[in-house]
C-alpha cells in the first residue's frame, strides 16, 4: 500500500503532457496497430471478409441495443462482418500504398535529383513535365485507365505511382538548387569526382531528410487517394475488402445501418491524421529551420 502511494506521488501529470507533446506518441501507436494488423490479418480477423450471410445483413453491432453476437462492428448489406473486412483492409492499404509510394518516390527523387543537378535545358524539360501532369485531372485519369484496363489491385498502384512522382521531383530539385552550390560539391569537383559520384555521396546523403518527410505525408495522402478512387468505382473491386469501397457500398443504407460505412471512414481519418502529425514532426525534427525548441 505504501508503495503504491509513493508511487501516486512520484508521478507528474505535467511531464506526460510534455512527453506527448514532444514525441509522436498517439501517431505511432495508431501506424503500429496498423502495421500490425495489416501483417496478422488472417490470424486476427474473426471471421472471412468475404464470406456473406444474407440472414444477418446489416446487423447491428454486438454492443448495441439487440447486438449480433459475434459481429463487433456489426455487418454489412451482404452480411459480411464488418470488423474482419476493415482488418483485411489495413492489409490491402498497406500493400496498396507501400509499392505505389516506393515506386513514385524511386522515379520522382531521381528526376529530381538530375533536374536540380543538371539545370538548364534538362532541368526546364523535366519540370515542364512536372507542371502539365499537375495540371491534369487525376480522378478522370483514374476513372478512363479503370474503364480501359479494368479495376484491379495492379491499376490502383499504376494510378497512385503515377499520383506521387511529381512531388518529389519539385522537393528535391528546391533541395539540389541550394546544395550544388555549396563548398563541398565545389572541392568534390575540383578533386575530379564524376557527376555521378557527387550526385550519390555528396548531395542526395543531404537530401534523404526532405525525401524522408516528403514520403511520410505522401502515405496519408496515398490511402486518402486510394480511398477515393475505391469510393468512385476506379479502385480496388469487390468483394476485396478496402476501406473506401466499403464506405461507397454502404453510403446507401446510412440510415438504417450507418456502422457500414462508419468505421471504415474513421479507420481512413485515424490513419492519415496520424501519417500527418507524424510527418509534421518528422520535419520539424530533421529541418534545422522549422526545428521547435
Amino acid at each position: 500500500m505504501n508503495n503504491a502511494i509513493s508511487v501516486l506521488n512520484k508521478f507528474n501529470p505535467s511531464k506526460v503532457w510534455n512527453a506527448f507533446r514532444r514525441w509522436p506518441i498517439i501517431p505511432v501507436a495508431i501506424l503500429a496497430i496498423l502495421l500490425f494488423t495489416g501483417i496478422f490479418a488472417p490470424l486476427l480477423a474473426p471471421q472471412s471478409p468475404t464470406a456473406q450471410t444474407l440472414k444477418l445483413r446489416n446487423a447491428p453491432p454486438s454492443w448495441m441495443e439487440n447486438g449480433t453476437p459475434g459481429k463487433f462492428l456489426g455487418a454489412d448489406h451482404v452480411g459480411r462482418d464488418v470488423f474482419s473486412r476493415i482488418i483485411h483492409g489495413a492489409r490491402i492499404s498497406l500493400f496498396v500504398v507501400i509499392i505505389s509510394l516506393t515506386s513514385g518516390l524511386l522515379v520522382g527523387s531521381t528526376l529530381g535529383l538530375i533536374a536540380g543537378y543538371a539545370g538548364g535545358f534538362i532541368d526546364e524539360m523535366i519540370m515542364r513535365l512536372v507542371d502539365v501532369w499537375l495540371a491534369l485531372p487525376f480522378v478522370l485519369l483514374a476513372l478512363i485507365a479503370a474503364i480501359v484496363l479494368g479495376p484491379s489491385v495492379k491499376t490502383v498502384m499504376i494510378l497512385l505511382a503515377l499520383f506521387t512522382w511529381a512531388t518529389f521531383v519539385r522537393y528535391v530539385r528546391g533541395e539540389v538548387l541550394s546544395l550544388k552550390t555549396r563548398d563541398y560539391v565545389a572541392l568534390a569537383k575540383v578533386a575530379g569526382a564524376s557527376t555521378t559520384r557527387i550526385i550519390i555521396k555528396h548531395i542526395l546523403p543531404n537530401v534523404l531528410n526532405t525525401i524522408i518527410v516528403v514520403a511520410t505525408l505522401r502515405v496519408g495522402q496515398l490511402i486518402l487517394t486510394e480511398a477515393t478512387l475505391s469510393f468512385v468505382g476506379a479502385g480496388i473491386p469487390a468483394p476485396t475488402p478496402a476501406w473506401g469501397l466499403m464506405v461507397s457500398e454502404e453510403k446507401e443504407y446510412l440510415n438504417s445501418s450507418w456502422w457500414g460505412s462508419f468505421f471504415p471512414g474513421l479507420a481512413i481519418f485515424l490513419v492519415v491524421m496520424s501519417l500527418n502529425f507524424l510527418g509534421d514532426w518528422l520535419r520539424d525534427k530533421l529541418d534545422p529551420r522549422l526545428r521547435q525548441l
